[in-house]
């Protein structure tokens, strides 16, 4: 059995596990860890070890964990602008392609479904319905929805951070 002097150093006290004897039920006392962190108390479970207790520690850790050495934010505001803009960016040119590859595909395909080639599906363009294969199909909808998520991301974030300047803001008002 491991003692272990608590904070104030006036009496030990017994390290997790099971009572004296060894065969009892387990001690229900709070416990603390013998090294460092003498001010974390911890429960005793025989089954799984030692709990933390973290409802009072959660939002000291999380901030803890969110910065570098040295007090630094983890993420600078050119960090985050560089992100939103970029995401913003990936955004604008899957839409770009998605667009690009539509035109073309209108140009070279069927407008009769062909199944020795295997273009039967259908692509609609204000009526105009053209017949692609599966993979050219399936990318006109991985790029729409890949233009969805990162313009989505972009504006999630953009909202949360204010990364880019608003120019109407500093507009001068009309005096009426």
């Amino acid at each position: 059995m491991h003692l272990t002097k608590r904070p104030s150093g006036d009496l030990p006290r017994r390290s997790p596990g099971l009572s004296a004897g060894g065969t009892g039920p387990p001690d229900d006392r709070l416990l603390v860890r013998p090294k460092g962190r003498a001010n974390q108390r911890m429960d005793a479970d025989p089954l799984r070890g030692p709990v933390i207790r973290r409802a009072r520690y959660a939002t000291k850790r999380f901030k803890e964990m969110s910065k570098l050495a040295g007090g630094k934010e983890f993420m600078t505001f050119r960090t985050k602008k560089a992100l939103v803009i970029s995401l913003l960016s990936i955004g604008l040119l899957c839409f770009i392609v998605k667009l690009i590859l539509f035109f073309y595909l209108q140009g070279i395909s069927t407008q009769t479904p062909n199944i020795a080639t295997g273009k039967i599906y259908p692509l609609n363009n204000h009526g105009y319905i053209f017949h692609v294969t599966r993979l050219q199909s399936l990318l006109q909808d991985i790029l729409f929805a890949a233009f969805f998520i990162f313009a989505f991301g972009a504006a999630i974030l953009e909202l949360r951070w204010k990364t880019i300047r608003n120019l109407f803001d500093e507009m001068p008002k009309k005096p009426y």
